[in-house]
């Protein structure tokens, strides 16, 4: 079958294409960035793919550049560069990512203390915790939690009472 015209399908295309059916498939927050489809070949995509995954699930622990290197049996220097240029951020970069997002979810649902939301998105204390989820989202945590909590008639709220 031909392509479409205006649509080439290069190795980059296709892992960019299994990069996101890998994404939608386990339900899993996707990149903000885009990969850059012209850095990307269809050796780097699977592994990059299981960085990902490994990351997704492991957002909250602490883990070190040379343990993920190991993890997956790669140099340090090859996997930081794949995944910056896959990615178009640096791995802590997405594990922050993660984090903020985790910890907006949980600002927005729980009652939980900044303590136990720092905790639970793996930040080493909650004033680390507000100083990166302030620099990621112009507000504090109980700004944010003040500004996005579902008002007072939810059914959220009326058990917290």
């Amino acid at each position: 079958m031909a392509p479409q015209a205006g649509f080439e399908l290069t190795t980059h295309g296709l892992g960019h294409l299994f990069h996101l059916l890998h994404l939608a498939h386990t339900n899993t927050v996707p990149p903000i960035a885009n990969l850059k489809q012209e850095k990307v070949s269809n050796l780097t995509a699977p592994i990059i793919i299981k960085v990902v995954r490994y990351i997704q699930e492991n957002f909250h622990e602490k883990f070190s550049l040379q343990e993920l290197s190991m993890e997956y049996q790669l140099s340090q220097p090859w996997l930081c560069k794949c995944f910056l240029n896959a990615m178009g951020m640096t791995i802590f970069e997405y594990k922050t990512m993660l984090q903020v997002q985790n910890a907006k979810k949980l600002l927005n649902a729980t009652s939980l203390s900044l303590n136990a939301i720092a905790d639970k998105s793996g930040f080493s204390s909650s004033r680390y915790f507000c100083m990166v989820f302030k620099k990621h989202t112009g507000t504090s945590p109980l700004q944010w939690r003040k500004h996005f909590r579902p008002t007072d008639n939810t059914i959220l709220n009326k058990k917290r009472k």
